[in-house]
């Protein structure tokens, strides 16, 4: 006499193909990607895209804080004023010394070729590091 018969159904497979064969319960599929997305875009929006896009519109206006209903379009004339102002020299190259007295160098066009100093020394020392076996 055997313990365990081989055709005999296991108890609970007849309640589990039933749950299988009907509608399915919870979310799959295109619906769960956007029950899931919509939320964080919504959050998204409105911490980072609103602010930006509404400094960018305020950047476009002369505002005055104590008299708020002043306050009007000007367009490019914020920028105009701040790139030819002598106080900003922007265009010119700031020179200080430390107090070493070694003469420090600033322009525009310094960032990039900064970036690119420290992006060919990044890539040469992981190539380097890469080789190595531990």
């Amino acid at each position: 006499m055997a313990l365990f018969d081989a055709n005999a159904e296991q108890p609970g497979a007849a309640l589990a193909r039933k749950r299988r064969t009907g509608s399915s319960r919870g979310l799959d599929g295109p619906l769960l990607i956007v029950v899931l997305l919509v939320p964080s875009l919504i959050l998204l929006i409105g911490i980072i895209f609103y602010p930006v896009f509404n400094t960018v519109l305020l950047s476009f206006q002369s505002l005055n804080l104590a008299d708020p209903l002043s306050n009007h379009w000007v367009g490019l004339e914020n920028y105009t004023k701040i790139l030819t102002n002598p106080v900003f020299d922007f265009w010119h190259c700031p020179y200080a010394s430390n107090s070493s007295g070694a003469v420090l160098h600033w322009c525009p066009g310094s960032s990039p070729t900064w970036w690119l100093l420290t992006f060919s020394s990044t890539c040469s020392i992981h190539s380097m590091a890469s080789s190595i076996t531990f």
